[in-house]
């Protein structure tokens, strides 16, 4: 019982949508929005406070007429608070621990936690022959064009160049 059922008369959960080709739910606004948020999707627990929430906000970098939209992505660790751990900005960049991402995917953990884990991994597990690849990092193919690089305290320490050279220090 409660379920709503919208183009069906016998929905299965809370909210079904659906339609004879692809269902789509939309939020709008009667007025134009130029700053600010434009909307969230939230999730609450049983205490009426937000747990999860997704909410689309306007990148101003636009023009007021021509603004563009942000997704960005909030959770609440055991105990905390709703803080926003992604955001997919309007032009395409995605930033994990940043809310303003300089490349396509910016992933930055300064926050302190455990300062003896790694910030990110990549395993691939599979032993089948010829398919347990880790990471495959390509780029320009000269001397002018790191397709590797490590850096320390801002400084390069270890890169592989396009034209195959390994500069190490």
């Amino acid at each position: 019982g409660g379920n709503v059922g919208i183009g069906t008369s016998l929905p299965a959960v809370n909210l079904q949508v659906e339609a004879a080709g692809a269902p789509a739910i939309a939020m709008s606004s009667s007025v134009s929005i130029t700053s600010g948020s434009r909307g969230d999707l939230a999730w609450y627990n049983d205490g009426v406070s937000t747990v999860a929430n997704i909410r689309a906000d306007t990148d101003t970098s636009g023009t007021p007429d021509n603004v563009g939209t942000d997704l960005t992505f909030f959770t609440r660790a055991i105990g905390g608070s709703l803080t926003q751990k992604m955001v997919i900005k309007g032009g395409g960049n995605v930033g994990i621990g940043t809310a303003s991402p300089g490349k396509l995917l910016s992933v930055i953990g300064a926050d302190g936690r455990n300062v003896t884990t790694y910030l990110a991994e990549i395993v691939n597990n599979d032993n089948t022959s010829d398919q347990g690849h880790g990471l495959l990092v390509g780029g320009g193919n000269n001397a002018n064009h790191h397709l590797f690089q490590v850096n320390a305290s801002g400084s390069a320490v270890f890169a592989i160049k396009g034209d195959g050279n390994v500069g190490i220090g």
